[in-house]
């Protein structure tokens, strides 16, 4: 149920291949005001949507235990201001939430300045200076610290808004964390999906089945043994980070949720004929639009 557009590029060779015929129509003398009549029925829809980018970031010399390092923290989100005169409060709600949970501040801006700003994100710091730029040599004495949170707005329909919140962070170490945290917003009905109101009681368990049984089509290996492909367990759970996209029902994992780190993010799709048995009033008004 993935929709599919047409290129770019199939669109030009369907021109290169029909302009013939076009030419050939337009020198017999066609009517050159049937297009404008034929064309003047056709409604266009307009979706208004304002979306400002709101970013801010400063950089940091730290003490810990005696020991200088740097510290880089970022904000940058796309924030949702109109989406078509709607009531959007749950959305904007949901995007501080999820992108400022320590620290929520009463409107974006506050909650952009207070993260940018708060240098106990790092444990353990005996003191900081706010610096213009971070050395060079610090990141190749592994002294250059990083934490970040992005808003990035991933589809949006008539009736949906998907949108993801994300954080990275590098405080010392062998790798960096990346979580990411997808969601659907339900214009509608002024919800964010989740999995108690858009699945029915009790199912649970059918859900998880077909959850390993699509890792098991996506790893090419049995559903009963998810072990071989790499994940911690053969009974993987129900991920609560749940959304909506191309029509379609997708469960998110995070790095070291379900596998190791590096198997990265892990997203598992469902069509809605694999679900429908389970879907509540919503999910179906979401996924078949009755």
């Amino acid at each position: 149920m993935k929709r599919f557009f047409l290129s770019v590029t199939a669109l030009g060779l369907l021109l290169i291949g029909t302009g013939s015929v076009i030419s050939s129509c337009s020198r017999e003398g066609s009517d050159s005001t049937a297009t404008s009549q034929t064309s003047s029925d056709i409604e266009v829809k307009n979706f208004d949507l304002n979306i400002v980018n709101k970013s801010a970031s400063a950089n940091y010399r730290v003490v810990q235990n005696g020991d200088t390092a740097y510290l880089s923290i970022g904000a940058e989100i796309l924030w949702p201001v109109n989406v078509n005169g709607l009531d959007i409060k749950v959305l904007q709600d949901s995007i501080l939430n999820l992108a400022f949970a320590s620290d929520k501040k009463s409107d974006i801006d506050a909650s952009i300045r207070s993260f940018v700003s708060d240098v106990n994100l790092v444990e353990s710091t005996d003191a900081f200076t706010r610096v213009d730029k971070i050395p060079a040599d610090a990141a190749d004495n592994g002294k250059a610290y990083e934490m970040a949170v992005t808003g990035t707005l991933l589809q949006t329909e008539e009736a949906l808004l998907t949108y993801q919140v994300s954080g990275y962070s590098y405080t010392g170490g062998a790798h960096p964390n990346a979580t990411s945290y997808p969601f659907t917003y339900f214009l509608a009905t002024k919800q964010v999906l989740t999995n108690s109101n858009l699945f029915k009681a009790g199912s649970e368990d059918a859900l998880a089945r077909l959850i390993r049984e699509a890792i098991a089509r996506q790893y090419k290996v049995p559903a009963s043994d998810l072990v071989a492909a790499g994940f911690f367990t053969n009974d993987i759970p129900v991920s609560p980070m749940v959304y909506v996209s191309n029509g379609e029902v997708v469960f998110h994992y995070n790095p070291y949720d379900i596998a190791p780190h590096s198997m990265g993010a892990i997203d598992v799709w469902l069509y809605p004929y694999e679900v429908q048995p389970y879907l509540t009033d919503l999910g179906t008004s979401v996924l078949f639009g009755k």
